[in-house]
């Protein structure tokens, strides 16, 4: 396949521009039960980062035991190989074995794809020579597996595999994305076509995945590129026309990403996806958003020479975009002191204030309060907005709302709400079981008074409580 920087107008308005709702991928984040826990994923994070030089997915971790199906694939290729070999593992992506089986080339048979290394090379220390190999193997007449084609790797460890149709074409494509002993990564695309891969495709990366930002039912592959000499970091899209691999479309993203923590697909609108692209600088995230506006064309409106609106999204690490009530559209919790507290205050209590972007502007959607540690969001209703604060009870560590009352310590200001979380199921007298999930229940306690228009009703509660 042939790979150019750019293609045609009038290749262009073959792209569809009827687009249909998207579907969000799956979020790359996870409850986090505890404190602890978040600084330990992050420092493990931040290591990978830095120290990512020549490290390998065997060294990291005991590799998956293969399936009965699997172990003859790799007896077929030790076959072939030689004994002294050794499997290699993808490090990230859904193919994370050394052995996959698929149908690489849409013949509706299946094929399989082996990484391994070859032993005698690595512990000679040729860099000119091609440790790591990528094998094709098929099945005979007999259904026993045996090596079609052998081919060299691009680097010296495997970040990922997607295996694909890009673009219109519907045939699918292998794409690998190489690690190499500098650390830095690079995405090569093949097609396997009359037993042999090939395909011209380079590009570094940091971040590699498929999405169909423009709603025509067809996957273009997002590269997320670093800043390096030449260009600030940005994002790309590649497309497949035919035999043609092309640059479907380009967008500036933050300058200041060191390392990209979190990816989620959404919308904008009914009718516009966009990918939420939170990023960490080694002190605190910022998100940028992404969206095709017209075929071939990208947009992140969030950098924009002329705008700061990257700086309203800053806020600390940890806090990741979210789909916080279900809508598609994504938000982004940003913080703010509650009433009564001070950013200058060390024991200042923060709302978790839930943003989105309407029309080129950062707008609130929600107030809350949000319990990393506890893995819990509790969305405040309009008229708690700017009227109500938290505080923490010393004796119990129950989270409790208040009403706020200028001139009083908050310590003094009337109760609305409590909440408390237990792992395990516990007793407490006049609190309602409301959630549970992996052995934590959150409870909550509401006093019965029918003057204070501030008191939540059961349902109220149950609507605006929601678990991460």
């Amino acid at each position: 396949m042939i790979y150019t920087k750019s293609i045609t107008a009038e290749r262009q308005q073959l792209y569809s521009e009827n687009i249909v709702p998207g579907q969000p991928r799956k979020q790359l984040h996870s409850v986090l039960k505890t404190l602890c826990q978040v600084l330990s994923v992050l420092f493990v994070l931040s290591i990978f980062s830095a120290c990512n030089i020549g490290f390998t997915a065997d060294s990291l971790l005991v590799p998956p035991k293969l399936s009965e199906e699997q172990q003859k694939v790799y007896d077929a290729l030790t076959r072939a190989a030689g004994n002294d070999i050794r499997l290699k593992y993808p490090v990230s992506g859904q193919y994370r074995s050394a052995v996959t089986i698929a149908d690489i080339d849409g013949d509706g048979g299946d094929e399989a794809v082996a990484f391994y290394e070859r032993a005698e090379v690595k512990a000679a220390g040729d860099l000119t020579a091609a440790a790591l190999r990528i094998n094709i193997l098929d099945t005979n007449e007999q259904g026993e597996w045996y090596s079609v084609y052998d081919h060299a790797g691009a680097g010296s460890d495997i970040d990922r595999m997607i295996i694909s149709p890009l673009g219109n074409n519907d045939t699918p494509l292998i794409t690998v994305g190489f690690i190499m002993l500098s650390g830095m990564k690079t995405a090569r695309i093949y097609s396997y076509t009359d037993n042999r891969l090939s395909g011209e495709f380079s590009e570094n990366y940091v971040s590699m995945f498929t999405a169909d930002l423009d709603r025509d039912e067809h996957f273009e592959l997002c590269l997320l590129h670093p800043n390096n000499a030449d260009r600030q970091a940005y994002i790309s899209l590649v497309s497949v026309e035919g035999n043609l691999i092309y640059e479907w479309g380009t967008a500036d993203l933050n300058p200041t990403a060191g390392e990209y923590i979190n990816i989620v697909s959404g919308v904008l609108s009914p009718k516009t996806s966009a990918l939420y692209i939170d990023s960490s600088n080694g002190d605190s995230l910022r998100t940028d958003i992404v969206y095709s506006p017209a075929p071939g064309k990208l947009r992140n409106p969030m950098y924009l020479r002329e705008s700061e609106l990257i700086e309203n999204t800053a806020r600390p690490l940890g806090y990741l975009s979210t789909d916080i009530d279900g809508d598609k559209t994504l938000e982004i919790p940003v913080l703010s002191p509650f009433p009564g507290y001070s950013a200058a205050r060390e024991e200042a209590v923060y709302s978790t204030n839930w943003m989105y972007l309407d029309n080129y502007t950062i707008k609130k959607k929600y107030s809350s309060y949000y319990s990393m540690a506890d893995g819990f969001v509790f969305l405040f209703p309009q008229r708690w907005d700017g009227v109500v604060t938290v505080r923490t009870d010393e004796e119990t560590g129950d989270i409790i709302f208040c009403k706020y009352t200028a001139g009083l310590s908050v310590s003094d200001m009337p109760e609305l709400m409590r909440i408390a979380v237990t792992e395990g199921e516990a007793s407490h007298a006049g609190y309602r079981l409301v959630k549970n999930k992996d052995n934590f229940y959150y409870y909550v306690f509401s006093p019965a008074s029918h003057e204070e228009p501030l008191i939540l009703t059961d349902t109220e509660i149950d609507n605006n409580f929601r678990l991460l």
